[in-house]
């Protein structure tokens, strides 16, 4: 593990591109020993937002349940509007007609 870098690297990349003095490299084992609590950490820290982020979900699902059936609901009285109104004109149109 290059601690430099950040990386995990093999014996190859040790020799090739990681040789410089600039370069702080341990095997994987110690590595993975010293970062272990943090990872650790991150992990909880990670596992204990989940519940927030499913409510979250929860709540955005919801919501485009709610917005579809208001769609659907304007989108009928909008259709039922344009029928009375096209009645209303097929009445008048017929009155108007009975006038002539």
């Amino acid at each position: 593990y290059c601690e430099s870098c950040d990386k995990l690297i093999c014996v190859r990349c040790v020799v090739i591109d990681h040789k410089t003095s600039q370069h702080n490299y341990y095997p994987i084992k110690e590595a993975a020993t010293k970062y272990k609590p943090s990872i650790d950490e991150l992990f909880e820290q990670t596992n204990s937002k989940f519940p927030i982020i499913e409510d979250s979900i929860n709540q955005i699902k919801q919501l485009l349940i709610d917005l579809e059936s208001n769609f659907h609901e304007i989108e009928n009285e909008i259709k039922n509007e344009t029928e009375k109104l096209i009645f209303a004109i097929k009445q008048r149109e017929k009155r108007l007609f009975e006038q002539l």
